[in-house]
């Protein structure tokens, strides 16, 4: 739970502070210990690098994350994050190949969950998740 929050934490640090390049081994995951939370820093820190126009530090960065471990879906954030610096950088090679492993990476993960709302015991029938208070929504139940 920790490497999560240190991811988020991350980010809105980053969303409201100056921008500046981010330190992968100081800040965030060499420290923690699942190579999904890895794989989120680095594509956390190759987002960063996008919206700073370092297109070689993004190619780099998202490189290093699916090296760590190609089991996580995070891998396919990282190929996007990549193929995205590859295509502002002109290379339309490497583009190319990035995008053809790509396309094969999600048929190795099972689909995603249907999530479905349930409605807690004597709520009101017509009220949809969207119209219902922030203070309310905590008594709605996921389902998967």
């Amino acid at each position: 739970m920790a490497g999560w929050r240190a991811l988020l934490i991350g980010c809105v640090e980053y969303d409201l502070g100056p921008r500046r390049p981010v330190s992968l081994p100081a800040r965030s995951g060499k420290k923690l210990t699942t190579s999904e939370i890895l794989g989120w820093t680095h594509e956390r820190a190759a987002w960063f690098a996008l919206i700073q126009r370092r297109y070689a530090d993004v190619v780099n960065t998202a490189r290093a994350g699916q090296a760590i471990d190609g089991t996580h879906s995070v891998v396919v954030q990282l190929m996007a994050q990549e193929a995205k610096a590859l295509g502002r950088m002109g290379n339309v090679s490497e583009l190319r190949a990035v995008l053809e492993r790509g396309h094969q990476v999600p048929n190795q993960f099972p689909p995603p969950a249907r999530v479905i709302l349930s409605r807690p015991p004597g709520s009101d029938a017509k009220r949809s998740p969207d119209r219902v208070s922030p203070c309310r929504r905590s008594s709605w139940s996921l389902v998967n």
